[in-house]
């Protein structure tokens, strides 16, 4: 099941953090140190998205210090 999260990142080169989040808002992974402006799922994270339903996740600025974050986004799987 290849899920792909991507995200805009105005003049920010990264590293990301993506953090997901189950249908109680509950962290259920958060993946450090991605380069890019998108992230393809394997291991933990796609074994959770594998047995469906809600899942919200958002996407911070991994940079030391830095505490900026995007909007909350909700998928749904089935």
């Amino acid at each position: 099941m290849p899920l792909r999260f991507a995200w805009r990142a105005p003049a920010a080169p990264g590293p990301f953090s993506l953090v997901l989040l189950d249908a109680a808002y509950h962290e259920i992974a958060r993946v450090d140190g991605i380069a890019g402006t998108h992230w393809r799922t394997r291991g933990a994270v796609a074994q959770a998205l594998g047995a469906g339903g809600v899942f919200h996740w958002f996407v911070a600025d991994g940079s030391p210090g830095s505490a900026r974050c995007s909007a909350l986004e909700t998928v749904e799987i089935r």
